[in-house]
């Protein structure tokens, strides 16, 4: 869960001797219960694409835990070699979003704030590479203010957050 703890270092074994309060608390939840995701997180990323079939009520679950919780958040859009399957996924984020949705265009990539909510939406496919160095660049400015930093991917079963991990 990623919990910050206090360690006794001269017992054997070593032991964590008490849990810090947790800054902000990620969950999933439905109509009957929630579970811990992660806790302490500096900023969190939610991956979605068009396979497995996109669900906008998931997203904005995970957006409204992360507004809640004060977790900086983006959405990297996954699997952008699937041309009109990305399309239909831009224009229902477009339809979902109360917020206004800013495009800006660098080469091969594509970036898109929800602008109330500092959200950005990075491109990304892991087959071609495509995106992946403007993701890392992003994940070096959302995690640059601090020595250590803890972030975290989320989203539907499918999407790719082991291959944008790996």
């Amino acid at each position: 869960t990623n919990d910050f703890v206090t360690i006794d270092e001269k017992s054997k074994p070593i032991l964590a001797t008490d849990i810090k309060k947790r800054e902000n608390v990620f969950i999933r939840q439905n109509k009957t219960k929630q579970k811990l995701i992660a806790a302490n997180l500096d900023h969190i990323y939610f991956v979605i694409s068009s396979k497995p079939q996109f669900c906008a009520e998931t997203l904005i679950g995970m957006l409204a835990s992360a507004v809640r919780e004060k977790i900086p958040a983006s959405i990297i859009l996954n699997k952008t070699d699937l041309y009109t399957e990305t399309k239909k996924i831009k224009k229902v984020l477009s339809s979902i979003s109360p917020f206004k949705m800013c495009f800006k265009s660098d080469k091969n990539f594509e970036t898109a704030f929800l602008d109330d909510l500092n959200v950005k939406i990075i491109h990304s496919n892991t087959v071609s590479k495509t995106g992946m160095n403007n993701l890392k660049k992003a994940i070096a400015h959302d995690t640059k203010s601090k020595v250590t930093s803890s972030i975290g991917f989320a989203g539907q079963s499918g999407t790719g957050k082991s291959s944008i991990i790996n």
